[in-house]
């Protein structure tokens, strides 16, 4: 059977058990995973080991020349960061915004919007970044998609951005 670049092969217990036991791929995968400790817990750390070889058996294919520890190892990056850029994006909860902003005595930056922007592009940087609103439940809100409410949103932090440079300079 001629496999092509993108075809699956199919992985069974078996297979996955034989290439796990391999002190050649185990070592693969703990030297990528240790550069990732401190950044990610080590349940998450192991899984990513896991995924990531079962992916590997799943696609590499020799006939395009390369190794399979070499994939292996490739696999894993890939799953790490995947894994770090899901954590980054759900670092940041509504609730910790609020408290950053009041830590920061800075709470009266919410109440000046409405002195740089119309009511509309104001509400949206409350909703956005006060409330933690989603720019699909925006969008909602006000009767339009999320990708008018991604360019309102930009156009709003524009118009800010240029406020704060143009009193900065003056």
């Amino acid at each position: 059977m001629k496999l092509v670049k993108n075809q699956k092969k199919l992985v069974n217990n078996q297979i996955y058990n034989n290439a796990y036991e391999n002190l050649d791929n185990q070592r693969i995968i703990s030297s990528v995973l240790s550069k990732y400790r401190g950044r990610l817990d080590e349940e998450t750390l192991k899984g990513c080991g896991l995924n990531a070889l079962w992916r590997c058996l799943e696609n590499h294919n020799e006939a395009l020349g390369t190794k399979f520890t070499s994939s292996l190892w490739r696999f894993v990056h890939w799953e790490c960061r995947k894994e770090l850029q899901t954590l980054a994006r759900s670092k940041y909860k509504p609730t910790e915004l609020v408290e950053i902003a009041v830590d920061e005595e800075c709470e009266n930056v919410f109440d000046d919007l409405d002195n740089i922007l119309d009511p509309e592009y104001s509400k949206i940087v409350k909703l956005r970044f006060i409330h933690g609103m989603t720019l699909k439940e925006i969008g909602k809100e006000f009767g339009y998609t999320k990708e008018a409410a991604r360019q309102k949103l930009k156009y709003a932090l524009n118009r800010i951005k240029d406020m704060v440079y143009n009193t900065s300079e003056g």
